[in-house]
């Protein structure tokens, strides 16, 4: 991990000297590029349970998230606290996992914001940046911090978009009007490193706000301004010929926020908003209550994606996600999601679990621990 950017060949190409959005990826990019992903992944699949830790945010250490990994995977990181997150509210989640052989991994890149208007900047520490959607964001980021990466394609994700479709529309009072629009998308890329051929993607969903303020009269032209905001973006490398991108995308989904810790974080950006809007006056007071607007959206589309009250919502959500809630006794609630791409889900005795398409699959004969086939809840 101490390698540079140059030493893999994929020196940044004018990068601005300020900590934007894009300089600050560059590094945690190339350490995810040169530490982990899977092997070519058969029928079955083995993971353990994980935990993103918060330790700096509220005098505590604190689950952020929990997540399934390969079993023997090593993970590091979590989430941060800075002036480096300041747009997106002093905080953002840098942390990856790998296998300890460093061919293979994962990561969970900082969630970003940004802006552009006639005036310049609004918020401190946000860059200015002409980015309209999830495409223009990846293009960006993997352009600006793997420029010897050839993108091999960008698929829109239209499954992750119908999650946060309820936060797509206008609101136009005559004076001013909000337009907010969801994209997703996907992309993949090929590159090399010391000469092994590496494949790799981005998932990430982008929130768009369109903000017009004034009519043009008396007063002069209307005020016009647009805010991005990037989710935390999930990332995945390892080499070419044993990329798999079903395995990646089952560990992706397997990723949950801690109701406890958005809680406090919701608090944390109620707080930030009650202090911007009291110091606010006439247009910047206008452009608080839209962040503290965008903010709230955000917090809810975690929460919706997460947490489901009844079963028919939760098998909506099921089918949207691609998972399975499996009962597990000893498991927080009793309940575990897991991928739906395979047949056959399991409980080992130390604790792992495993995914699984074998018809003959024995847990002893596969691992040397016994273990329990899981049942779909409510089934």
């Amino acid at each position: 991990m101490s390698l540079t950017l140059c030493r893999a060949g994929l020196c940044p190409r004018n990068l601005r000297s300020d900590t934007g959005v894009l300089k600050r990826l560059a590094s945690v990019l190339f350490v995810l590029a040169s530490v982990s992903a899977l092997d070519a992944v058969a029928a079955t699949m083995r993971l353990t349970p994980t935990v993103v830790l918060d330790v700096q945010g509220f005098g505590y250490p604190m689950a952020s998230a929990s997540l399934f990994i390969p079993y023997g995977w090593q993970a590091e990181g979590g989430v941060n606290w800075g002036e480096a997150h300041a747009c997106t509210n002093g905080y953002g989640t840098n942390w990856s996992a790998g296998t300890p052989d460093g061919r293979h991994g994962i990561a969970i890149l900082p969630h970003q914001g940004w802006e552009w208007s006639q005036s310049g900047s609004m918020k401190p520490g946000c860059q200015m940046l002409q980015i309209g959607n999830a495409e223009q964001y990846l293009q960006a980021v993997i352009g600006h911090t793997l420029p010897n990466a050839r993108i091999t394609s960008i698929q829109r994700r239209l499954d992750l978009e119908k999650i946060d479709a309820q936060h797509a529309g206008v609101q136009d009072n005559g004076f001013q009007r909000i337009e907010t629009s969801v994209s997703s998308a996907q992309a993949f890329v090929d590159y090399e490193h010391e000469g092994t051929p590496l494949r790799g993607s981005f998932v990430v969903s982008v929130l768009m706000t369109y903000i017009r303020t004034g009519s043009a009269g008396d007063f002069g032209p209307p005020i016009e301004s647009w805010s991005g905001y990037a989710s935390p973006m999930f990332a995945s490398f390892g080499p070419a010929a044993e990329y798999n991108a079903k395995a990646y995308e089952g560990i992706r989904k397997s990723y949950l926020i801690n109701p406890a810790w958005q809680q406090q974080i919701s608090q944390h950006n109620r707080k930030l908003g009650q202090i911007a809007a009291q110091g606010a006056q006439d247009r910047a007071r206008i452009w608080a209550q839209a962040n503290a607007q965008i903010s709230q959206i955000i917090n809810d589309t975690w929460r919706n994606q997460q947490q489901s009250a009844d079963y028919r919502a939760r098998e909506t959500l099921e089918a949207i996600r691609d998972v399975e809630t499996y009962s597990d006794s000893s498991a927080p609630g009793g309940q575990v999601e897991l991928s739906n791409m395979y047949d056959q889900a399991w409980k080992l005795e130390d604790g792992t679990y495993v995914l699984t398409s074998d018809p003959s699959f024995n847990p002893y004969q596969s691992f040397g621990v016994d273990g329990q086939q899981l049942s779909a809840a409510g089934r």
